[in-house]
């Protein structure tokens, strides 16, 4: 599996940080890992075509985390009839790639609310397939297991466990201290690659993680490798001088590439 940073950053943008987005490439699928604001342009600056991607997975509905994920449907709409149209001066052989989106429950409805406010063709359709809940999906030879994560009270979020060719890579998206512990361990252990988020170093949050607990984390279950995103553009500094050394770690950057 190859993972190629897309987005690492917090809530707020800068120069060198963009919400998250990942994109797992594997057996001949692409796969999107959350698709926050900003993530079709960074694609598309990294050579990326938004046609390739075979299914998106959702962890939350917070604006840096999904703020394009319903975008991207009706821009690869809007592709296909520019792209049928200059090959054939009309859209009667126009088709779409099939994709799928996993996610929270109410993932489906909160996409025909969005649309009401911004895609408003009522003859237009797009073939998507709506994964929702806690289950197992398979894209090609990949394995996308989503479980229940803890992190804000006002809708469900979920994280991934991705598995091809008996490597295993665990999303976790945003993660509360509210989490247990235990199930995080039982989740985790001898996983190839976790990424989670290090929003904070020692602070510890309702809501986020922070470096401290990850580490504990990461002892606990025996993880192999963890590659560190959502940090804060205000905190970045401070979790790299804490992550120093440390060689079961990584920090995610920008266009960075992993292979798990």
């Amino acid at each position: 599996m190859k993972l190629t940073i897309i987005g690492t950053g917090g809530m707020v943008p800068t120069k060198k940080t963009n919400p998250s987005a990942f994109l797992l490439e594997a057996g001949g699928k692409r796969i999107l890992l959350d698709c926050g604001y900003g993530a079709m342009r960074r694609m598309a600056e990294l050579g990326i075509d938004l046609q390739s991607i075979d299914a998106v997975c959702v962890t939350h509905f917070h604006g840096d985390h999904a703020g394009e994920a319903f975008g991207l449907i009706n821009v690869r709409l809007v592709d296909d009839q520019h792209r049928t149209f200059a090959r054939n001066g009309s859209l009667q052989r126009l088709r779409h790639k099939h994709l799928v989106m996993i996610g929270p429950k109410t993932l489906e409805r909160r996409f025909e609310a969005w649309r009401k406010i911004f895609w408003l063709e009522p003859n237009e359709q797009y073939p998507v397939a709506w994964r929702e809940g806690i289950g197992t999906s398979k894209i090609g030879p990949i394995s996308i297991t989503t479980f229940p994560v803890a992190h804000v009270p006002y809708f469900d979020s979920v994280g991934f466990i991705i598995t091809h060719q008996g490597k295993r890579l665990v999303y976790t998206g945003d993660i509360g201290s509210s989490h247990p512990f235990a199930d995080l361990v039982d989740k985790l252990k001898g996983v190839d690659l976790l990424m989670i988020e290090g929003s904070w170093v020692k602070h510890r949050s309702p809501n986020h993680f922070s470096m401290a607990q990850v580490e504990e984390l990461a002892q606990a279950a025996n993880v192999k490798t963890v590659l560190v995103v959502h940090t804060n553009p205000e905190n970045r500094k401070t979790v790299k001088r804490y992550l120093c050394g440390k060689k079961q770690f990584l920090f995610a950057e920008l266009g960075m590439k992993v292979t798990v």
